[in-house]
């Protein structure tokens, strides 16, 4: 049996699901997990990669990216082996240098961050995070380089409509 009568709620208010939404803007973040994970449907394996924003009134929050990097939609692998290679080149790094994940963990990342709407099951709408791009950090312009050394803090940015990362051209 666990004891639970220690445990102070006052304040809390009951939610499901994973973390809160984030801002749109860009974030410093480095790689701190990567899972090989089946899919939904169990026709194929994904990787589910968790970054950790560093710094900043965000810092320590979680943003999530999944590669179906092993899924029989020859599409849908040609994708995420684009944007994987991509996340790898921002990072420095080539395939040919990486056997395990855990070899890009802690390389520091600019990752732009955008909110998409989306439908529920229940037909509600709502918002989620969504990475759109991988920026290898000292790659930013130098406007928001300027803003984040002074402010200590992300660039948020106005995002007006969802755009396609250049890499999923």
């Amino acid at each position: 049996m666990t004891a639970m009568n220690d445990l102070d709620m006052n304040g809390i208010e009951g939610q499901m699901g994973g973390s809160a939404l984030l801002p749109a803007g860009t974030y410093r973040c480095v790689l701190v997990e990567g899972n090989r994970k089946s899919t939904n449907k169990g026709t194929g394996e994904l990787l589910e990669l968790k970054f950790s924003i560093q710094g900043g009134e965000y810092s320590g929050s979680s943003i999530y990216h999944r590669l179906n990097l092993w899924n029989p939609s020859p599409t849908a692998t040609k994708i995420a082996k684009q944007e994987y290679k991509y996340l790898l080149d921002n990072l420095g790094f080539t395939p040919a240098q990486i056997s395990d994940i855990s070899q890009i963990y802690n390389v520091p990342i600019d990752v732009k961050l955008i909110v998409k709407p989306y439908k529920k099951n229940d037909g509600t709408e709502s918002e989620s995070n969504e990475i759109a791009d991988f920026i290898q950090v000292g790659q930013m312009n130098t406007q928001q380089q300027t803003q984040q050394q002074f402010q200590g803090q992300p660039v948020h940015e106005e995002v007006q409509k969802v755009q396609t990362a250049p890499y999923m051209q």
